[in-house]
């Protein structure tokens, strides 16, 4: 069994590139991802990719540079899993 089975993982830069393998790593692993990048359109389709029936996945459109925003996306997360267990920052 995974360590991330049935946990929750918050992945700021989770458009192209790094943070969508991070997510995509989560993902397979078990847990649950919730992606965070600055552009919606590019984070949804990140968020299809990785799970395309969307049951372990959830996304927000953030500025990591927002504070507002980050807490927006950690509320995300409690809505849809119940808890955070880890937090992977991508974004620079």
């Amino acid at each position: 069994m995974s360590l991330l089975a049935g946990r929750t993982v918050v992945v700021s830069g989770a458009g192209p590139g790094l943070g969508h393998q991070v997510a995509s790593a989560v993902v397979r692993e078990g847990g649950n991802a919730v992606l965070g990048a600055r552009t919606g359109a590019r984070l949804a389709e990140s968020a299809a990719a990785i799970d395309p029936e969307g049951a372990r996945t959830a996304y927000r459109a953030t500025d990591i540079t927002d504070e507002g925003q980050c807490e927006a996306l950690a509320a995300v997360a409690r809505e849809r899993f119940g808890a955070i267990d880890a937090v992977v920052q991508v974004a620079a």
